[in-house]
């Protein structure tokens, strides 16, 4: 009777087993006759948390896995050696408590783009997100696009504060295929056959804040449309898009950078708003095919069959405007341009973060004041607008909006409790 019962216990645990082993392994995930392959095929988790209490409630939730009906699996590593995959990820952490008429909330939401991975007879590959690509390649890693957006809010007193912050790598889809050394984040780049090789598709990042209806932000990117291709190259570095250095020897290049800091709202003294933005433009991408030692700024450089060569694209910085006693707004112009003239804009083809369409500098609409203190308030504005930290050459207008907007902040509520200072 034991011996039926201890059988009739191993049968079921072997059902059991052949049962869920299926559900184990992914069915798009192919390594067949490979060596030290890891693949992660479709996961999800949504954990929760709360609490109710005389004191306040808190909620936490941290929801994470693949888009249900995306592609899951999808990774190809057949005859491959020491390769690890993993399928698309996103995650989208909230937290939240209110307690005593005080709000707040902080989320975490970050992606990896879609796509397929294949590594077929490649060695030392690490692929992460969807559309990479790195057969027959050695010693490879690919990420595909990445995007995050974490912020924050509080509320109490009726006063609001808020931040948040945007950063990614635009593109899905790195091809590595017959490459050594490689590094691809982002998409849509190429490096296939080549030595040596980093290559990121085009990074943003923007932080913006706010208090009581007073807001500053500060977004900066690496523009440039297109791919990136670097095929057959040696000890090629490549930012942003629409770069090619393809039979070239050490060679970096990056698309037009773009800042573009600005701060406004309306207090009880007015409406103002400040802007500065910056770029490095050129249209197109960068071509530096069959040369060697090349460094390329901006876009639209060719350095084809050149050697030890430094190119960079035309720079541009906002202007500083601000109104006169009377009569229409006036305009100083940048540096080196006649009176009157327009101010230089961001050349076409080149990114335009947020707050580079409009003019830029500062504008103002407060009380009346005297008119002999507008022109020294102008001159004050531009030299402020057109100064640089020492050693870092960081644009001093990010400080100088946030530093008015928390004057203006702070005389708005000065004003509005009171209460009077001797």
């Amino acid at each position: 009777m034991r011996r039926i019962a201890i059988g009739l216990a191993a049968a079921v645990c072997t059902a059991a087993l052949g049962t869920a082993a299926p559900a184990l392994a992914d069915p798009g995930n192919t390594a067949t006759n490979s060596t030290g392959t890891a693949q992660i095929g479709s996961v999800t988790a949504s954990p929760t948390a709360g609490v109710n209490s005389p004191a306040g409630a808190a909620t936490a939730t941290a929801p994470t896995g693949t888009t249900p009906g995306g592609s899951s699996g999808g990774n190809s590593a057949s005859g491959s050696t020491g390769t690890v995959q993993s399928s698309p990820a996103a995650v989208n952490a909230v937290a939240g408590a209110a307690a005593a008429g005080t709000s707040v909330t902080a989320s975490a939401p970050a992606a990896i783009g879609a796509g397929d991975n294949t590594a077929s007879g490649s060695t030392g590959t690490a692929q992460v997100g969807g559309g990479n690509s790195a057969s027959g390649s050695t010693g490879t890693a690919q990420v595909s696009g990445i995007q995050a957006a974490p912020a924050a809010t509080v509320a109490s007193g009726g006063h609001t504060a808020g931040v948040s912050a945007v950063a990614g790598i635009a593109g899905t889809g790195n091809s590595a295929n017959d490459a050594t050394g490689t590094v691809q984040a982002g998409g849509g780049n190429n490096a296939s056959a080549s030595d040596g090789t980093i290559q990121t598709g085009a990074p943003n990042v923007g932080v913006t804040a706010n208090v009581d209806g007073i807001t500053a932000t500060a977004p900066a990117s690496v523009g440039g449309a297109g791919t990136n291709d670097a095929s057959t190259s040696t000890g090629t570095i490549q930012v942003g898009g629409g770069n090619s250095a393809t039979d070239s020897t050490g060679t970096a290049q990056s698309a037009g950078p773009a800042v573009a800091p600005t701060a406004g709202g309306t207090t009880p003294l007015g409406v103002f708003s400040v802007s500065e933005p910056a770029a490095v433009g050129g249209g197109g991408g960068n071509n530096a095919s069959t040369s060697t030692g090349t460094v390329q700024v901006g876009g639209g450089n060719s350095a084809a069959g050149s050697a030890g060569t430094a190119q960079s694209g035309p720079a541009t910085f906002g202007s500083a405007t601000a109104p006169p006693a009377a009569g229409p707004p006036a305009t100083t112009a940048a540096a080196g341009a006649p009176a009157g003239s327009t101010p230089p804009a961001t050349p076409a083809g080149s990114p335009q973060p947020v707050g580079t369409g409009q003019t830029a500098g500062v504008q103002a609409q407060s009380k009346p004041a005297a008119t002999g203190t507008k022109a020294p308030l102008s001159a004050l504005v531009t030299r402020v607008m057109r100064s640089t930290l020492p050693f870092t050459g960081i644009l001093l207008a990010l400080w100088a909006a946030f530093g008015l907007a928390s004057l203006l902040l702070g005389v708005g509520l000065r004003r509005r409790s009171g209460v009077q200072f001797v």
